[in-house]
């Protein structure tokens, strides 16, 4: 909570019901323009989350997650214990690039309040392509960034796809392709992606693909 309290404002809003339970109303403010806003309804019994709305900067609705009903049990049920022996799909193995382990790059700006949870360089899955990756979080948000390779010589941003909280933007930059996908505004990851930075050491090489 003390995390979060350096960028955002916590207000009780009052008590409200969510699924036929007494709900207490919490305003997540932020004290920057550059992150979402929330509104809060949680169980006054248990503290669980009954309804979010995300906001924007002009406090219009972005997205809404409500329960619809809520059951308390005394211990665990039959249905958890199934889950301990159900068959679930192999975890996707995440490889690091065998040419550089290190990434080549550095973003110069990030939100206040955020910080950099990870940083590698690693081929994506399925197509083998080669990525830099950051992600950030404040406790709320998680933001990722991918920087890969492109070629494509126009600089333009690609129109920001939107869905609920989430934007996902792309700007192509010097030959290469950076995305950024969060729960924040579209003008804030934007502002991220214009920060990408390739590193000092790296650029007097000449050599941005690591091989």
């Amino acid at each position: 909570l003390a995390r979060l309290q350096k960028s955002y404002d916590f207000v009780q809003a009052g008590k409200s019901r969510v699924a036929g339970r007494p709900a207490q109303v919490i305003r997540m403010s932020p004290k920057e323009g550059d992150r979402y806003g929330y509104l809060l309804w949680l169980d006054r019994h248990t503290s669980l989350p009954l309804r979010i709305d995300t906001l924007d900067q002009q406090g219009q609705l972005v997205e809404q997650m409500m329960a619809i009903s809520l059951r308390l049990y005394n211990e665990a049920t039959p249905w958890i214990a199934e889950l301990a022996v159900v068959d679930l799909p192999a975890l996707v193995k995440v490889n690091p690039s065998p040419s550089n382990k290190t990434n080549l790059w550095r973003l110069d700006w990030i939100p206040k309040g955020f910080d950099l949870v990870s940083n590698d360089r690693h081929s994506l899955p399925l197509t083998g392509d080669v990525v830099d990756y950051f992600m950030l979080s404040d406790g709320v948000s998680v933001v990722s960034v991918y920087i890969e390779r492109d070629g494509s010589l126009n600089n333009a941003p690609v129109p920001v796809a939107r869905k609920g909280a989430t934007n996902l933007i792309t700007l192509h930059q010097q030959g290469n392709r950076i995305t950024v996908v969060g729960d924040i505004p579209a003008e804030t990851g934007l502002r991220i992606a214009r920060s990408v930075m390739m590193e000092s050491s790296v650029r007097s090489k000449g050599n941005i693909n690591g091989g």
